[in-house]
This record gives C-alpha cells, sequence and structure tokens, in this order.
C-alpha cells in the first residue's frame, strides 16, 4: 500500500506554502483523481499529483502553529478542506473517516483522492471566488496607488534620486526562516529612516515583501533622495544593503539593482535609477509606471501575518521640497 512515509522531508514555510499553491492548482487545472480505482502502488498515482504527496505531511504542518496568518484563496481552500474531510496524520500514513458514515477509515490513497475531489467542489464557493477576486482587486488598487505616491515623491524636489535594491536571505538561514521575520528586519530597517545617515535627505521610500519560488521571502526596496544633496547611487545601495545585513543579524544579503542595469545596458536608455529631473516629465512617468511591478501578482505572499500589510512607503522629511 502507497505511504507518505518518506525520509523526513524538510521545507522552508514559503517552500511549503508555495509547494500547497502549487498543488491546488494542479488539482484544479488537471483532470483526474491522484490514485487510480481500486489500486494503491506508487507506480499508478496521476504523475502530476506524486510529486506533491510526498510532501503532504510539511504541507499540513504549515496550519499547525500558533501565530495567526492570513492566507492567501489556495491555501484556504486547502486548509479548509483537509479539515473539512478531517484529514488525520498517523506518522506512517494519512487517513480520514469515510464520507457514507459506515464508521470505516479510508486507506490514504483514498483519502488523497477524496481530498483532490473535496477541493475542485469547494473551489466553485462563493467565499472561493471572491478571495481570487479580492486579491486581484488589491494588486490593481496598490499598481495605481504605488504610481501616485512614486509620481508625488518624483515632483518633490527640482532632482530626484532613486535607489533601488533587493533584499534576500542566505540560503543557510532559509530552512527556519518565517514570514514574520521578514516583517519583523522590515519594521527594522523602517525605524531606522530619520536615524541612520545613510537616509539623510530622503523624500519617499517603498518596501515590498515578496515571495518566489527561488528566492522564498525577500524584499524589493525603492529609495527617493533629493539628488541637490544626494548624487552617489551605488554609495547609497551599498550602504542600505549594509544596514539591511545588520537588521538581519547577518542571515541577510542584498542586491544593487541600477549597478545590474548599468552592467547590461550601459548609462542611458530606459533606465529606472539614478538621477531624474522634475522637468522631464516622461523619466518620472517610467519610474513611477515601472514601480508597479512592486505590486505585480507573480511573487504575492500566500502566507502572512494577520492583517499584515504586504507594502509600507514613507515621506520623509514632512512638507514639500523646492
Amino acid at each position: 500500500m502507497h505511504s507518505t512515509n518518506h525520509p523526513q522531508l524538510i521545507l522552508s514555510q514559503s517552500e511549503a506554502a508555495i509547494k500547497i499553491d502549487d498543488f491546488v492548482q494542479e488539482v484544479l487545472y488537471s483532470p483526474g483523481l491522484a490514485y487510480k480505482a481500486d489500486s494503491n502502488p506508487d507506480e499508478e498515482i496521476n504523475p502530476r499529483l506524486k510529486h506533491y504527496v510526498r510532501y503532504l505531511r510539511v504541507m499540513v504542518d504549515v496550519f499547525n502553529g500558533w501565530t495567526d496568518y492570513d492566507f492567501s484563496e489556495h491555501l484556504e481552500l486547502f486548509n479548509e478542506t483537509r479539515l473539512e474531510i478531517r484529514l488525520e496524520d498517523l506518522d506512517s500514513h494519512f487517513t480520514c473517516p469515510a464520507p457514507d458514515d459506515s464508521f470505516r477509515f479510508l486507506s490514504e490513497a483514498e483519502c488523497i483522492n477524496l481530498l483532490v475531489e473535496r477541493i475542485r467542489e469547494n473551489s466553485r464557493s462563493i467565499r472561493y471566488l471572491r478571495g481570487k477576486r479580492d486579491r486581484a482587486y488589491e494588486s490593481r488598487m496598490q499598481t495605481r496607488d504605488l504610481g501616485e505616491y512614486v509620481s508625488g515623491v518624483m515632483s518633490r524636489y527640482a532632482r530626484t534620486l532613486v535607489v533601488r535594491v533587493n533584499l534576500y536571505y542566505r540560503g543557510v538561514s532559509k530552512p527556519w526562516l518565517r514570514v514574520d521575520d521578514v516583517f519583523s528586519a522590515r519594521n527594522r530597517l523602517a525605524g531606522q529612516i530619520g536615524r541612520n545617515e545613510v537616509f539623510e535627505h530622503l523624500s519617499g521610500y517603498v518596501l515590498r515583501i515578496e515571495q518566489a519560488d527561488r528566492q522564498g521571502f525577500h524584499i524589493h526596496a525603492a529609495f527617493f533622495f533629493n539628488a541637490s544633496e544626494v548624487q552617489n547611487e551605488a554609495y547609497r545601495a551599498k550602504k542600505i544593503g549594509e544596514l539591511w545585513i545588520k537588521v538581519t543579524h547577518g542571515k541577510g544579503f542584498w542586491h544593487d539593482s541600477g549597478r545590474a542595469w548599468l552592467s547590461k545596458h550601459g548609462r542611458g536608455g530606459q533606465r529606472t535609477t539614478g538621477v531624474f529631473s522634475r522637468s522631464d516629465a516622461d523619466a518620472c512617468f517610467r519610474v513611477a509606471r515601472y514601480m508597479s511591478y512592486l505590486a505585480k501578482t507573480s511573487q504575492y505572499l500566500r502566507i502572512k501575518p494577520e492583517n499584515g500589510r504586504t507594502y509600507s512607503t514613507g515621506r520623509w522629511p514632512s512638507g514639500r521640497g523646492s
């Protein structure tokens, strides 16, 4: 009989959440059951679902914690369905009560087939469909709001220096990294604004927490400075990167988006970092439009602290510059 009792599989919280997301999408878009009727052997499993079944234990563990989280619609769908069918982990295998009230427990293969069937049924619920629509709507509103915010910051001074950095975590720390840690690190970084000299003459910033297959939890950040006072983009990016390493207690590393652009394209062109003049409306519009990538849906958080905001913005100091 097939069992998920594989050697202990270790995934980070981010990896496990993405596995659930991918599994639910595979269930919704790939027809058929996980196992063929009346057959349990491993070779009979649907090959498109086989990869996920062996991770079922760590996928379920995402929901077994003390922290209150908000989940994406696919994670909510998975969690509500496994609770509905009363999925049980017996260490050696999974089981659940038969839905016909026959006082028997299903084999693991039958149980997983039931999970697949019920996920498809529950995906037609108003709650699931509303969650999907709400996330798409939120992304559109964030895109609009960020565009307006960046346009406002870019018009604040005669010239603006734009610095963009990507803030990551080192691979050795990822297995134990939780999304709560990333939100806390972002707050510590934002708390340095107004206190650390690297942020002198800062006019605005955007910090967006995201989640991706390879990078896991990470932050895309953009900082805007009064370019009449600050012009050394590479220096500012380096100092912000070093500060990120400090607030993550050595677990983080960083990437200078401006330097990457110069390495690939050279100076000029459709750049979105560096010094921009307020009078150059086209360039300022291009920067504002590009910043909408901070609201893209492809790297959205599948799990976040309850009521947590994925992005934060701020202006420093208050009032309009000249």
